[in-house]
């Protein structure tokens, strides 16, 4: 077995390595180009590579997707998706209400990691909803849910590549709003919520491949909505939110599978309700940012993938808000818009760095200042 670093090697199918970079990019073992990969935009972390005994190899890491599962990479298709999804340039957010408290909006709107420009116009929704629960495929973010005064049931999508309007490629199991949102490799998920004022426990999942509604795959250990949906490469995470009488503090954890493995995960530092969910799937690290309790809150708490444990402060927002939509790049969060109090909405875009413990700065702006929107990273 031999140590690597992904700056300098590939590992593909047929026990072929490549190493270096050709045309400022990685070469995949068909000999076309990984677009995007670069020396500099990977992080330098240490894989390790072998052959099993049917002469195929794989890759795994100590802290693959941030659980020490020890994951396998069992193709060369699966090692090029990692490396891309490694590779984020822009966030994007949709749908949200107003700052008039009444106008439920429909907007998709993208901003540049890199840069502070404002955000842009991307496309609309197929339907105008706020308090809906996204999630990132490779190339498509996706809404679930959410409520126009009427829950809605509506699974859509749209393309990151390209500004155009989402399309409607599903339903969920039962209308609800207030639901986090959870990327898988595979499947889009979605967990709790409420429906016509009756909280829920629900978990369920569809698939990015194909248009198709969704499929009830288990629940969560307590009915609960308003959570931070957290996500790393195996498991989602429902942080926080609120039950039928308080406000909760809980982390649930479930599995990535098509009957989900749910289990207590601790608590985030401050119970709060309708906090952001940020998830650093390479660092092992997921965020839960701002909420309300009886007023904004400020606070960033971290939680470990590995280790059921209460989360840690890692800094403040620049301004107390709740309600916000939460995306990330490699190495940073963005908490996008929300709530700061009644009839205040916030149009700002903060960041801060996964690597230091200190307040988030602003970014840029959005175009339309909202809130109970959500999040997605490309």
């Amino acid at each position: 077995m031999s140590n690597l670093k992904i700056k300098s090697d590939v590992i593909v199918d047929g026990n072929v390595t490549l190493n270096g970079i050709i045309s400022g990019g990685y070469i995949a073992g068909d000999g076309s180009l990984l677009t995007g990969i670069s020396a500099t935009s990977i992080p330098d972390v240490v894989y390790t590579y072998t052959t099993n005994v049917s002469g195929a190899s794989f890759v795994s890491h100590n802290s693959f997707l941030g659980e020490n599962s020890n994951s396998l990479f069992t193709t060369q298709k699966a090692i090029i998706d990692y490396l891309n999804r490694l590779v984020l340039t822009t966030g994007f957010h949709a749908g949200g209400l107003a700052d008039d408290n009444t106008t439920v909006l429909n907007n998709i709107e993208s901003f540049d990691f890199a840069t502070t420009s404002s955000s842009s116009d991307h496309g609309d929704l197929t339907v105008a909803r706020y308090a809906v629960a996204g999630s990132s495929s490779d190339t498509h973010g996706y809404t679930a849910g959410g409520t126009t005064g009427t829950e809605s049931n509506v699974i859509d999508r749209f393309l990151f590549a390209s500004a155009s309007n989402a399309s409607d490629v599903g339903d969920m199991t039962s209308a609800r709003h207030s639901v986090a949102g959870h990327s898988g490799p595979d499947y889009g998920y979605v967990s709790g919520g409420s429906d016509s004022g009756s909280k829920t426990n629900i978990i369920e999942r569809y698939l990015y491949a194909t248009t198709g509604n969704s499929s009830d795959i288990g629940d969560l250990d307590e009915i609960k909505n308003g959570m931070a949906g957290v996500s790393s490469g195996t498991h989602g995470f429902a942080c926080a939110g609120s039950n039928a009488s308080v406000t909760l503090s809980t982390i649930t954890k479930f599995s990535f599978q098509s009957s989900a493995t749910v289990s207590d995960h601790g608590d985030v530092e401050n119970a709060r309700d309708i906090p952001a969910g940020i998830s650093d799937v390479l660092g092992g690290m997921g965020y839960v940012c701002g909420g309300q309790t009886t007023g904004a809150l400020t606070y960033i708490d971290r939680f470990n993938f590995a280790s059921c444990v209460t989360s840690s402060s890692h800094g403040v927002l620049g301004t107390a808000r709740y309600f916000s939509g939460g995306c990330n790049s490699i190495d940073s969060g963005f908490v996008c818009g929300g709530e700061e109090g009644a009839a205040a909405s916030n149009n700002v875009i903060e960041t801060f760095l996964f690597a230091s413990n200190t307040t988030s700065t602003s970014h840029s702006t959005l175009v339309q200042p909202s809130y109970a929107l959500c999040g997605f990273q490309n």
